[in-house]
């Protein structure tokens, strides 16, 4: 029976903890979601003060909650907001030789640039 319990509590701690973590997220979302709604009625008042006081309702009743619930959510990152990062590679010694004027080159420019070129051979990076 012992053993039994220490499964139960390996699979029920870790989705304890995982609610407990995910809440602000979903009380955030449904906030969010209140708030539309709460927009949407502004959008359909007749004169602009009942959409302000209905706008104000809103933020007495959940303006702190739900600042509250956003600074604690679940931050997502690039990947699944739809984003992604993307590292450019950029050849040095071929862009210095590309952009340099014809008349800047000479001898000794060439013997740099092949000097450079197999120190970056050698080299780690």
């Amino acid at each position: 029976m012992k053993k039994s319990w220490g499964k139960i509590l390996l699979v029920l701690l870790p989705i304890v903890i995982s609610l407990f973590l995910l809440y602000p997220t979903y009380k955030a979302s449904n906030l969010e979601k209140l708030k539309q709604r709460y927009l949407e009625e502004a959008k359909k008042a007749k004169n602009p003060s009942d959409s302000l006081a209905i706008i104000e309702k809103f933020d007495k009743q959940y303006g702190k909650e739900l600042l509250d619930a956003k600074a604690n959510r679940i931050k997502l990152g690039l990947d699944l907001r739809g984003g992604m990062y993307v590292t450019l590679e950029v050849d040095v010694l071929k862009m210095i030789e590309e952009s340099a004027q014809r008349d800047a080159i000479d001898d000794i420019f060439q013997e740099v640039l092949e000097k450079t070129r197999k120190d970056a051979q050698t080299s780690d990076e």
